[in-house]
């Protein structure tokens, strides 16, 4: 698998970051700048390999959706090992244009369709999908209970869900690195590169912003204090929530701990979350699946830690916490009659 995934990077990335087309979103550029170079499509390919090895899928033949998919280059190598589809689908219009251009640009001949949407309302029916890969896209979700209700109601049986993030919560190092990443996008200040993220305006200011158009007979200091109560909230409902506390005269007396995960006020989803590998265990196995969690330290730069990894994952139990990430591998067991 990792060869024909890097022949498909080798083959297709290069001319396309010597043009780079006016249609394509800078950020991609940006955000996939490691694949300018041969080492890093290696890379590349080996991560995406190493995956469906662990999760026991061969997506040849096979109905595969990569939930949350970005700018879709990890969706383009799934579709280039020859499944009988591999659908992307991404909730985040500029990511999902870009990846509707790349697919035409880059995946003719390939079985690979973007789908902008929720994973909260996957467009499959019950029982069609073999196999799920959600990589590095859970800590965005805002509501992961719809999520794996989706992924019990779509995989047939024996079908396969895997996923993989880099905020495992058990990690106390990780925590921290979050929590400022947390702290920054609620609060400010911006940045261009903090852990990977650029931060060009606070939540909180977009917040006051959206309620001072909405309500703008309130004082400035009742603005703060809206932008404050409304944490966590987005689009319509921060409106609705700052009328409530208008009326109801509770507004808060200084700004909220960012204890959690906050909220874009735009897109609706959270900029980083922990992911819990036994949370996730105790939400799915009641929705039909076996669970099996492990923890990763890496792999893809060398077949020597790769090997080291291999070893370090037998002991999951043990290395979860000392690890970054975390990747799940969840089985969809038979359904049974009635």
């Amino acid at each position: 698998m990792t060869g024909a995934i890097q022949a498909f990077l080798d083959s297709s990335l290069p001319p396309m970051f010597r043009e780079r087309p006016a249609d394509i979103d800078p950020w991609f550029f940006d955000y996939f700048g490691e694949l300018v170079e041969p080492a890093g499509r290696r890379r590349y390919a080996r991560a995406i390999a190493a995956d469906l090895r662990l999760a026991g899928i061969d997506p040849a033949g096979r109905i595969v959706l990569d939930a949350g998919s970005g700018f879709g280059i990890t969706l383009l190598c799934l579709a280039a090992l020859k499944p009988r589809l591999a659908a992307g689908l991404e909730a985040f219009r500029p990511m999902a244009r870009t990846s509707v251009r790349l697919c035409a640009r880059l995946g003719k001949g390939l079985p690979a369709a973007v789908v902008r949407g929720s994973v909260a309302a996957f467009p499959f029916a019950a029982g069609s999908v073999d196999f799920i890969y959600c990589n590095e896209a859970l800590s965005h979700f805002l509501d992961r209970n719809a999520f794996y209700d989706e992924c019990a109601r779509v995989l047939a049986p024996g079908g396969k869900l895997m996923i993989c993030d880099g905020n495992n919560a058990l990690n106390s190092r990780t925590v921290a690195r979050v929590r400022q990443i947390w702290r920054r996008f609620e609060e400010g200040p911006p940045s261009d590169n903090l852990f990977g993220h650029r931060i060009e305006r606070p939540y909180r200011e977009r917040r006051r912003e959206m309620i001072a158009r909405a309500l703008p007979d309130q004082p400035e200091g009742v603005l703060d204090q809206l932008a404050w109560g409304t944490f966590g909230r987005h689009g319509a409902d921060i409106i609705v929530e700052a009328q409530r506390l208008v009326a109801s005269g509770q507004l808060p007396e200084a700004p909220p701990a960012v204890d959690r995960s906050p909220v874009d006020p735009v897109k609706g989803d959270h900029i980083e979350s922990l992911v819990d590998a036994g949370e996730i265990r105790a939400q799915l196995e009641p929705r039909g699946f076996t669970v099996r969690a492990h923890a990763h330290f890496g792999g893809a730069r060398s077949p020597v830690i790769a090997a080291v990894n291999r070893v370090l994952r037998l002991a999951s139990a043990v290395t979860l916490p000392l690890a970054r990430s975390v990747k799940i591998v969840a089985t969809r067991v038979e359904r049974k009659p009635g």
